[in-house]
């Protein structure tokens, strides 16, 4: 029990420091590895508690970690064999596309417990940085980029901080509110994938508190509904970028570019893709990338040589470097984590559990922000899986309880959802 504390105390210290300086004051600090420093040092606590027996994670998860080191030598070396670009552009964009996945399955294998003492503590730091960003949002632009470099970061950070409340905070429609209402400080960023996050959080949280997400006509018309709405609202941008961006050759806009060039690649080269380091990616920019000049793509504005402040803009098109197998790889992943997330659920019949929405939220988030942006490779989106994967322990926690317990008293649902609750 000892250990286990021990191991669950180095987890809080470790997302607390990464909230506030992974994620709040990253952009304003000097030092840019933070993200990568504490993702290496939870991938070292991992491998610590992995060989001193002292995990409680199932098996299969640390499979699952071994599966995901297994395919990413394989596309390393697969990347330095065909030459996708330098060695070191190569080396530094690998590190930077595992770090989410990392992330995400060191944190399910440590199998954390937040206890409720330090839930107390992540609600204040929350309220705390909700403030501070509130404050830097009505001061202006000119503090927005102090801090945030850009208003889109903001909105990000925002999201995160939101998130956590929620996380910590007990599960009732007060805190479904407050989430609300501190998520609303993002409209201070005007960014359309924000708008768009904030109706799915609106419909979830608020409107529609049972939704659960899956491949039937009851769950998919809401998720229909949600995206006409989402269009509509963000239909000037998407005219701006897509359409008007994409409609002559000559003055095609970087965000549309990235993603016909993806498909193009994604239709002519092998199945394994154009290797790390060679499209859509910030190092793809700083080592140029030859792939950029055989598009035809080296004219653009920030596509150019010398200029590729655009090269990352989006995250879906950087797909194209691990071909069909790694979209397909991809798809997986996310499809596994909600079928899991739908599994957990299942048990609780009709109920509102908060871990299951903010599963899907997170999930909704990742989406909505790799069309736009390449957060999910970033420092912010690296603390996203780490979340995730949180939410998704708790919820199979509360799920094994509810199986074991069921099997041995016979309590009903709603008797067991009164206890949860009130916990």
């Amino acid at each position: 029990m000892k250990v286990l504390n021990v191991k669950n105390s180095l987890f809080f210290f470790l997302i607390v420091f990464y909230l506030i300086f992974g994620v709040l004051f990253y952009d304003a600090m000097a030092f840019n590895y933070i993200d990568e420093s504490l993702i290496l040092l939870l991938l070292l606590l991992t491998i610590l508690f992995i060989r001193n027996n002292q995990i409680l994670a199932p098996t299969p998860k640390i499979l699952d970690l071994y599966l995901l080191l297994l395919i990413y030598l394989f596309y390393l070396f697969y990347s330095l064999v065909i030459k996708s670009n330098v060695t070191t552009a190569i080396v530094q964009d690998s590190i930077t596309q595992i770090k989410p996945y990392l992330a995400f399955y060191c944190t399910m294998i440590i199998y954390p417990k937040i206890s409720t003492k330090s839930k107390r503590y992540l609600r204040l730091i929350s309220i705390v940085g909700v403030l501070f960003i509130l404050v830097v949002s009505i001061l202006g632009l000119k503090y927005i980029n102090l801090i945030f470099v850009e208003s889109s970061r903001l909105a990000t950070a925002i999201t995160i901080f939101s998130v956590m409340f929620y996380y910590s905070s007990k599960a009732n429609f007060k805190t479904a509110l407050l989430f609300i209402l501190f998520l609303s400080v993002g409209f201070f960023s005007l960014k359309a994938k924000f708008y768009g996050f904030y109706v799915v959080a609106l419909f979830i949280v608020l409107l529609y508190r049972h939704f659960v997400l899956k491949m039937a006509f009851k769950s998919l018309l809401p998720f229909f509904i949600i995206i006409t709405v989402i269009i509509i609202l963000t239909f000037t941008r998407i005219n701006f970028f897509f359409i008007q961006g994409a409609n002559v050759k000559e003055e095609l806009f970087a965000r549309p570019a990235l993603y016909e060039g993806a498909w193009k690649l994604l239709s002519f080269e092998n199945p394994f893709g154009t290797g790390f380091g060679s499209f859509a990616t910030f190092y793809s920019g700083v080592y140029y990338s030859p792939i950029y000049k055989n598009l035809g793509l080296n004219y653009i504005h920030g596509l150019t040589k010398g200029d590729t402040r655009f090269v990352s803009d989006a995250f879906f098109p950087s797909l194209a470097q691990v071909g069909i197998v790694g979209i397909c790889l991809f798809i997986c992943f996310w499809t596994k984590i909600i079928s899991k997330a739908n599994k957990y659920k299942a048990v609780f019949s009709n109920m509102i559990i908060k871990e299951y929405t903010l599963v899907m939220l997170l999930v909704f988030l990742v989406l909505i922000e790799s069309f736009t942006d390449s957060t999910f490779t970033q420092n912010r989106g690296a603390f996203i899986m780490i979340i995730l994967a949180v939410c998704l322990t708790d919820l199979e926690r509360k799920y094994r309880y509810k199986i074991s317990h069921r099997n041995k008293t016979g309590f009903s649902n709603n008797k067991y959802n009164e206890l949860t609750i009130r916990k």
